[in-house]
């Protein structure tokens, strides 16, 4: 889970060839801020559409959730989850 209601979330064009980079709540979205997940051009443009529809926030009962993969079938995809669509945690 990327981010939470409530949480603010951005996204950041990096250097040429090298990848835009989420933030959440003004942090770098990744395994580590000192290792964030890379975006290419296509997955940077449907990240930043949520986050201009959204205004940068994520409403109530929803969350952004994000695979660590390029190919992760996530948020990017099908968009921001309801809160009700979730049905358990995996630890």
């Amino acid at each position: 889970m990327a981010a939470v209601p409530g949480d603010s979330f951005e996204v950041r064009d990096g250097a040429p060839f090298q990848g835009a980079e989420l933030l959440v709540n003004g942090k770098r979205w990744g395994i580590a801020e000192s290792s964030p997940r890379k975006f290419t051009p296509t997955l940077a443009a449907s990240l930043k559409r949520l986050v201009a529809y959204f205004r940068g926030k994520i409403p109530p009962n929803s969350i952004l959730a994000l695979g660590l993969s390029q190919d992760s079938y996530d948020s990017v995809s099908i968009g921001l989850i309801s809160t009700e669509d979730i049905l358990g945690v995996v630890r």
